[in-house]
């Protein structure tokens, strides 16, 4: 009796080992087409987080005569924006429409003419409600406060489908810059939201 409990024991044992390494088996086949996509998430948190100080000091700023760490903070801001938007605006697109590459590096000299107009190629590749209505709402929503105190969201929709998106890439950072100045936008404010704008732009025009 007693040996006939003990190999039902060991059975069981053997059985609850089994059902374990299965279940770390299948989690492992679930997840492995996932893993890429945890990373990614990951980063991109990494990258929000960064983003929300940079954002949070720079909409701090009261002054056109700059600090030095107020011009490292603008740096930040300017290089993370772009990947916030873009992280933001994506979740609109199916999966198979997400482009593969990354925003501009505006550190990188690149030769930005295209043949067309931004509006029509962007359109084509991604529809008219996500690029004339979400993107730039997602944009403008990561301008800098300096930017939006002067510039309503209506008014910004408006410039981003009337005179951006019939631009060219080769000139729509400096026709993003002149509108902002136009529109009482402090210089260092323009200059850095054009920056963002364009990088969003080149993004999704490769």
């Amino acid at each position: 009796m007693q040996l006939a409990n003990l190999k039902k024991s060991n059975i069981f044992k053997l059985l609850v080992v089994a059902a374990i390494a299965l279940s770390f088996n299948m989690l492992y086949y679930l997840n492995k087409g996932n893993l890429s996509r945890l990373v990614v998430n990951a980063e991109e948190g990494a990258i929000t987080e960064e983003f929300d100080r940079s954002y949070e000091k720079v909409n701090d700023i009261d002054s056109n005569d700059l600090s030095a760490d107020e011009v490292e903070e603008l740096k930040t801001y300017v290089k993370l924006a772009p990947k916030v938007i873009v992280a933001d605006a994506n979740e609109d697109l199916p999966d198979g429409e997400i482009p593969g590459g990354d925003t501009l590096d505006l550190s990188e000299e690149v030769d930005a003419s295209v043949g067309s107009t931004i509006g029509k190629k962007l359109i084509k590749k991604f529809g008219k409600k996500f690029v004339t209505k979400k993107l730039p709402r997602i944009i403008y929503g990561k301008l800098p406060k300096a930017v939006i105190k002067k510039i309503t969201l209506k008014k910004f929709e408006k410039a981003w489908n009337d005179l951006f998106l019939g631009s060219v890439a080769g000139i729509v950072s400096e026709q993003a810059y002149n509108y902002m100045v136009k529109n009482h936008v402090p210089k260092w404010a323009a200059k850095s939201a054009a920056a963002v704008l364009y990088g969003v732009i080149w993004y999704y025009l490769n």
